[in-house]
Order: C-alpha cells, then sequence, then structure tokens
C-alpha cells in the first residue's frame, strides 16, 4: 500500500495469505534480490523474509492459493522449492524460531 513501510507491509501480506492473527515480527532474515521469467518477461524482485512469532489468536481462513499446515523444520525444508528459500528457513531456525 502507498506509504507503507517495509515491515508493515510484510505483517499484512502474511496476515492476508495465511489468515493467523496474533502475529508480532521477531526478527528481519535479511533480503534477496531474484531474477525471474513469468509470463514471458524478466522480472527483477527483491524479497525481504521475516521470522513472526504467533501467539495463538484466532484464524481466519487464509487466500485459496496458499494451503497452510504446521510441519517440522526438516520437512518444510524438503517441501521448498528454491535454495534462497531454505536459506532463509534456516536463518529463521537459527535465529530461535
Amino acid at each position: 500500500e502507498p506509504g507503507e513501510v517495509l515491515e508493515d507491509t510484510a505483517w499484512r501480506e502474511t496476515k492476508e495469505e495465511s489468515g493467523l492473527r496474533g502475529l508480532a515480527v521477531a526478527a528481519c532474515l535479511g533480503t534477496i534480490r531474484n531474477l525471474f521469467h513469468h509470463d514471458q518477461r524478466l522480472w527483477l524482485r527483491d524479497e525481504t523474509y521475516f521470522l513472526y512469532r504467533w501467539r495463538g489468536k484466532r484464524t481466519q481462513k487464509g487466500e485459496t492459493q496458499f494451503q497452510r499446515r504446521w510441519v517440522s523444520w526438516d520437512e518444510a525444508e524438503a517441501l521448498l522449492t528454491f535454495a534462497s528459500e531454505r536459506h532463509f528457513l534456516r536463518q529463521a531456525r537459527r535465529a530461535g524460531g
């Protein structure tokens, strides 16, 4: 949203997409620049990853393109597609997630 700071944008998007409430930022894990093809175009995107704590508040249904489930750290790493995602998952684990 216009005028929104990065941390607020990430929090809002995570809340909307996951349906989780009671989220609090625990750490910024870093930023990576990704270059990828989509819709016959080349895109350059900066992605910043945050670690959140969930305080177990009630949830709402998240966006339909996402399937929310709880898994172990090892299972989460096996489910991820991209090396950069696995890198930030390991960062989160080391940060005490």
